[in-house]
């Protein structure tokens, strides 16, 4: 008997196989179509490792956390220094241009008493000496108000071209109320660098464990499902066969032996805790000596805000003495410049005063881990 035998074979999206088979001879003729789906499944129920994989993770979670806590107290810091360096350009430039003012005043009054014959020449270059030499400080100061600026903008993130122009009067920040003790106390609680180190040091601890656990026995559910179809025309009559097979049960993976690579991963992760244990142990010494180093310039920058305070009293009003007993000629220029330049440095010394106070107090703020007011809730 002579046969012909083709066969066309399709594979369906779902993964099932469909054929068609076409036999023609002199006495038989068939067309048959086959559809054979099948389903495994595995379940892993019981992985001793898997508690100790996801504590490893929640923990390195926590640590990525704290790690943007520190970012975010330090971000704050920067910009308080910027902002208080901007005031306080901005402070001496106003400070600085009625002093100029009064001396170029001066300058013209000293011009015309010369003109009238009452006074030397001598006096209107000592006074137009003073007047040049304020005139470079103030240019000072605007150079570093424009730089203030631009570390302000900088740290903002904001536009190269923006220059950021300070909407409070430059005065103290606030005050500190808590003694050195609780000060420090309070910050070895909160400081998140100290817990940034625990955290990862868990995390470590967590992921040794796992290690260890992979040598312990996994149990699993498996179950098999196939099915058979094969339908069709035999000799032009019609043809179907149908044939299902499942089955399920429990499975174990046991990794017995692997070289002990496993071990040796643990015992790396338990020394990588130890050296995190130990980092926070100098985390918490460099917390110490951070807070009580804020806290003495914090003491000093009070002390030093009310001497230079009383010292600018003082040369404000020696100015206006000198300057009274100068216009009827019972004091020399020698006197009133001398008594303008220390009312310059008294103004330079009580803006410095303010400045180094709202900065120390800004660096309490970091390293006690406490939030300045309202910025907890813009960062949270």
């Amino acid at each position: 008997v002579t046969q012909q035998v083709s066969e066309a074979v399709s594979i369906n999206p779902n993964g099932t196989v469909q054929s068609k088979l076409a036999t023609v001879s002199d006495t038989e003729d068939q067309q048959l179509e086959q559809f054979a789906p099948y389903l495994t499944m595995s379940w892993s129920f019981f992985q001793p490792s898997l508690p100790a994989t996801i504590s490893s993770a929640r923990s390195t979670l926590n640590q990525q956390r704290l790690a943007f806590d520190v970012s975010a107290r330090s971000a704050i810091l920067n910009l308080q220094q910027s902002y208080f360096g901007l005031q306080s350009a901005k402070s001496l430039i106003d400070d600085f241009e009625k002093i100029y003012q009064i001396n170029l005043e001066q300058v013209k009054y000293i011009q015309k008493r010369h003109e009238a014959g009452l006074i030397d020449v001598g006096a209107v270059d000592q006074s137009r000496s003073q007047l040049y030499d304020q005139a470079s400080d103030l240019i000072e100061y605007y150079q570093s108000y424009l730089e203030n600026a631009a570390k302000l903008a900088f740290a903002m993130n904001a536009p190269g071209s923006l220059i950021v122009l300070p909407s409070d009067k430059f005065d103290i920040a606030g005050e500190w109320r808590e003694d050195v003790e609780l000060t420090v106390a309070n910050a070895l609680a909160m400081r998140e660098e100290i817990e940034e180190y625990l955290e990862s040091a868990d995390a470590s601890i967590w992921s040794a464990r796992a290690a260890i656990r992979s040598y312990l026995p996994e149990l699993m559910l498996q179950g098999y499902a196939y099915a058979y179809n094969q339908n069709g025309l035999s000799d032009e009559l019609d043809y179907s066969s149908q044939y299902y097979f499942g089955a399920i049960g429990l499975g174990v993976s046991w990794n017995i032996f692997d070289g002990g690579v496993k071990a040796a991963e643990a015992n790396a992760y338990k020394s990588e805790a130890k050296s995190l244990h130990r980092q926070a142990d100098y985390a918490r010494q460099s917390v110490k000596h951070q807070v009580r180093t804020a806290y003495a310039a914090h003491e000093a920058s009070q002390l030093n805000l009310l001497n230079s305070r009383l010292n600018l009293v003082a040369s404000s009003n020696s100015l206006k003495v000198n300057r009274s007993r100068f216009s009827v000629g019972l004091a020399d220029i020698t006197s009133l410049v001398q008594a303008m330049q220390l009312f310059g440095e008294a103004t330079q010394q009580y803006n410095y005063a303010i400045l180094n106070y709202n900065t120390s107090l800004a660096e309490l703020y970091r390293y006690s881990a406490k939030w300045p007011g309202g910025t907890e809730t813009i960062v949270k």
